[in-house]
């Protein structure tokens, strides 16, 4: 990611959504610019309309 790209809004297209029983939704993604903390509110963005949701952990997997 360039140094632009950490100064533009969070956006991570979804690839993977999960379910995990008495703990949420786990999304999976490539971020492709922006910065992501825990607490941060979030959009979920599809085709008709949208979520808004609290992020309550990170993972960082490799490339």
């Amino acid at each position: 990611m360039t140094a632009e790209a950490v100064d533009l809004p969070f956006l991570m297209p979804i690839e993977n959504v999960t379910a995990l029983a008495e703990r949420g939704t786990l999304v999976t993604g490539r971020i492709e610019n922006g910065i992501l903390t825990i607490g941060s509110t979030l959009e979920i963005v599809r085709s008709r309309d949208a979520l808004i949701v609290t992020c309550i952990g990170i993972e960082a997997g490799s490339p």
